[in-house]
């Protein structure tokens, strides 16, 4: 009977927690796009209408970081159209740039960074799940 007791409360916990996932701070991502290394770091967890705020590395085919290029994110929803939600990044000089921005929903998320280098466009997409 206890046992039956104990199940019955550890459901009952369980339905109370709504089965909502945890969000965690997603490991840096890199691409390489026309030679350029870009790596996407979140400085925060992936959560809805919650301040984000996104580091750009750019390295060359050579290993140098590039700095003054133009950069901004493109934030994209898989499973419909938000509207625009283009955050612009500001060079920090060493080859990093800073976004800041946010997910308006949960869901899945397409974060292509947009790096112009020496007037060229280079694209590189990361694919982002912020829970619901």
């Amino acid at each position: 009977m206890k046992s039956w007791l104990i199940v019955g409360l550890m459901l009952i916990g369980l339905v109370g927690c709504g089965g909502k996932s945890v969000a965690t701070i997603p490991a840096p991502e890199t691409r390489t796009v026309d030679g350029f290394t870009i790596t996407l770091t979140s400085q925060a967890s992936a959560e809805v209408n919650t301040a984000q705020q996104w580091i750009v590395s750019i390295v060359d085919a050579n290993g140098q970081p590039v700095s003054g290029a133009d950069v901004f994110l493109d934030l994209l929803m898989s499973a419909m159209t938000m509207g625009q939600n283009k955050p612009l990044a500001t060079d920090n000089g060493d080859g990093t740039y800073t976004a800041d921005g946010l997910y308006s929903m949960g869901g899945d998320w397409q974060v292509a960074v947009h790096a112009t280098i020496n007037g060229a466009d280079h694209i590189a997409v990361f694919e982002i799940t912020v829970p619901e």
